[in-house]
């Protein structure tokens, strides 16, 4: 089971990490130069960092499930995330 929380990653990256990219909306995705694949959301491309992780270490055959992700909720926010949703 795995916990995804692409909402760490943007705020600890935020000036590399467009909010659309983060929140599904529409977006010109980001190329991964070690891969050369094209992620259009920062869920996906964290789920297929597990992937390859697991794949590293040879887990090819086990079955991941997200079991839970989330955005913060407004009153958890810092001012300077409230600023940068708008």
């Amino acid at each position: 089971m795995l916990n995804a929380y692409p909402f760490f990653a943007y705020a600890a990256n935020a000036d590399k990490i467009s909010l659309d990219y983060a929140l599904f909306r529409d977006n010109h995705g980001v190329v991964d130069s070690g891969n050369d694949l094209k992620y259009s959301s920062l869920f996906d491309a964290q789920i297929d960092a597990i992937f390859t992780a697991m794949s590293a270490v040879q887990y090819n055959n086990v079955l991941v499930t997200v079991s839970k992700t989330r955005w913060p909720l407004p009153e958890t926010l810092t001012r300077s995330d409230q600023s940068s949703r708008m």
